[in-house]
């Protein structure tokens, strides 16, 4: 009798926690099938604009010619890369926008995981749903340009930040030490890095991700043996040399090989100006839908929406 208590205790706790395993996933997977499905709807209806022209051109020549292309033109191939294994299927709308569209749905899914994380299950459920429903995001979903794979991997490396963050301490142990949070530094260090090496756009995730270290190692409290704020700041440095290392190649390509600079090429941008500054928030915060090339705002579609999803 006491060996069939204990099976039945050990059983029971094995299924508690595949359950509770199950249902820890439940609200991601469900709002990344539901994302997945709006991106999805409609995807290879509409001809390629001009950007992705570029992306297709990219795509269907061969490795060097697409790496050339690329820097030339102040890119970086790593994305290209990616469309170019698709092409070997087929280069049809539906097929290069497709790896746009599984990493908004993906980015839906981080976006629940952040949410829940950093607030619980209802902040969870919102986050997610506000990125599976943007207007903004969507449109990027069914475009074969980079955006949403940029967006993911920021999502990553957010994740494994708002883990360093909430376990300070253990953020500052040796990293052979039991309960160090080895995933999460990967999880930064790896998202960041991929990220920049995608767009230089990530530049701006990793101003940000600095700052927050500096709060960390404030958490992580005065240096008690291997631990506290010196040994943070000490890890923290050393992944930021290796986030540096791993971009560095392709943008020391671009700076070399590219025919104009960096800092070229943005006279498509509106003048700033109030209504300039609208247009551009309101469809990224506010689910608006807005035209990005002639930067007009589409009359909204449910009266008060925006209002109500600031409250």
């Amino acid at each position: 009798m006491q060996f069939v208590a204990a099976l039945s205790r050990r059983l029971s706790g094995g299924l508690g926690r595949r359950g509770s395993a199950l249902w820890f996933c439940a609200l991601p997977a469900a709002i990344g099938a539901f994302a997945l499905a709006l991106r999805l709807h409609g995807l290879g209806d509409k001809p390629f604009w001009l950007d992705e022209i570029t992306s297709l051109y990219r795509a269907t020549k061969s490795l060097p010619d697409l790496a050339r292309d690329a820097v030339h033109n102040r890119h970086y191939p790593s994305y290209f890369i990616l469309l170019w294994l698709v092409a070997r299927l087929g280069d049809s709308q539906f097929l290069l926008r497709l790896p746009s569209a599984l990493c908004g749905a993906l980015a839906a899914a981080l976006a629940a995981v952040i949410g829940r994380k950093a607030a619980g299950p209802k902040s969870g459920a919102a986050a997610g749903l506000l990125m599976a429903l943007s207007p903004f995001e969507v449109q990027f979903g069914q475009e074969a340009r980079s955006y949403t794979l940029t967006s993911a991997l920021i999502l990553i490396a957010l994740l494994g930040l708002l883990t360093l963050a909430r376990a300070p301490a253990a953020a500052a142990l040796p990293w052979r030490q039991e309960g160090t949070p080895r995933g999460a530094w990967l999880a930064y260090g790896l998202g960041t890095a991929a990220a920049l090496s995608v767009l230089n756009v990530a530049i701006a995730w990793l101003a940000v991700a600095n700052i927050a270290a500096i709060a960390i190692a404030w958490r992580a409290g005065p240096s008690t043996g291997s631990g506290g704020w010196r040994a943070f700041l000490r890890r923290w440095g050393l992944t930021q040399a290796a986030v540096l290392a791993l971009w560095a190649p392709s943008l020391i390509l671009v700076l070399l090989f590219s025919k104009s600079s960096l800092a070229n090429g943005a006279d498509w941008a509106p003048a700033e100006s109030l209504r300039a500054i609208w247009t551009t928030l309101a469809p990224v915060y506010l689910l608006r839908q807005s035209d990005f090339i002639v930067f007009n705002l589409a009359p909204a579609a449910v009266p008060g929406l925006s209002a109500a999803v600031a409250a």
